[in-house]
C-alpha cells in the first residue's frame, strides 16, 4: 500500500462518491480535509468531478504513505488535528474511524474544525454484518485474517454521537465494495450482495456503510 496501490474498482469509486458528490456540489466547499488520507484517492476522485475544485488537505499519521497524497498534506494525529477552529468545509474519514479508539474523542476534534454548514463523510465497515461480527468476536481468527488495530463502529451509535454534537445525519447507506483482487470470502460477499434484497435487510447483507452529516449553523437566522 505504501506504493500507492488502490484496492477499489472503478465501480467502487462511483459507489463511494454517489452520495458525497451531490452533497458537496450543493454547498460552497473551500477546504476539504481527508483524515487518514493515505494516498488520497477519495480526495483525488472527488476533486476530478467538481467544476470548481476546493483546496484539499490530507492528514495521516503514517508519513511514508502520506507522501503519496497529491495535494497539501500534514503528518498529524486525528485526536489532535493541526487545524484552526471552524476552518474546514468538508471532512472525509475514508475507512479511518474504526482505527481511532475511542472514536468519540476524534469526533470532538472533527466538531472543532468543521465549519458551520460543513459536511462530514464516513466510510466504515458495517458493525452489523455477520462476517465482521464473527471475526471481531474472535480476536485470534481476526488477526489471522488481518493484522490491524480495529474497533468496529456501530452506525447507530455514530449517528447518536454526531447528532449530540449538532451534526445532522443526511445519509446512511449500506453498501458492498467489490475490490480489484477479491479473496475467497470477498468473492462470496460479492455474489451475495448481487442477489435481490429488501431494504430492511441491507444492514445485515452489506459489509460497509456510508454516512454523511452536516453541521448545523447555530448562528443562522
Amino acid at each position: 500500500y505504501e506504493q500507492g496501490y488502490s484496492p477499489y474498482t472503478p465501480g467502487d469509486i462511483e459507489c463511494l462518491l454517489a452520495d458525497l458528490l451531490p452533497a458537496a456540489l450543493a454547498r460552497k466547499i473551500n477546504w476539504l480535509c481527508e483524515v487518514g488520507s493515505a494516498d488520497g484517492q477519495i480526495s483525488f476522485e472527488l476533486l476530478k468531478r467538481m467544476p470548481q475544485a476546493p483546496l484539499a488537505l490530507g492528514i495521516d499519521i503514517a508519513e511514508r504513505v502520506l507522501r503519496l497524497y497529491p495535494f497539501h498534506r500534514l503528518c498529524g494525529d486525528a485526536f489532535k488535528l493541526p487545524l484552526a477552529d471552524s476552518t474546514v468545509d468538508l471532512v472525509c474519514y475514508p475507512a479511518t474511524l474504526h482505527h481511532l479508539f475511542p472514536f468519540e474523542y476524534s469526533l470532538a476534534e472533527l466538531n472543532r474544525v468543521l465549519a458551520p454548514n460543513g459536511l462530514v463523510y464516513f466510510l466504515e465497515p458495517n458493525y452489523f454484518h455477520p462476517q465482521r461480527r464473527f471475526f471481531m468476536s474472535n480476536r485470534f481468527l481476526y488477526h489471522l485474517y488481518r493484522q490491524a488495530n480495529d474497533t468496529p463502529i456501530n452506525p447507530e451509535r455514530l449517528k447518536d454521537v454526531l447528532e449530540s454534537m449538532g451534526i445532522e445525519v443526511l445519509q446512511l447507506r449500506y453498501i458492498n465494495l467489490h475490490f480489484k483482487s477479491p479473496g475467497f470470502l470477498q468473492s462470496i460477499q460479492n455474489f451475495i450482495s448481487g442477489l435481490p434484497c429488501p431494504a430492511w435487510l441491507e444492514r445485515i447483507v452489506m459489509p460497509w456503510f456510508i454516512m454523511i452529516g452536516v453541521k448545523r449553523d447555530t448562528h443562522a437566522r
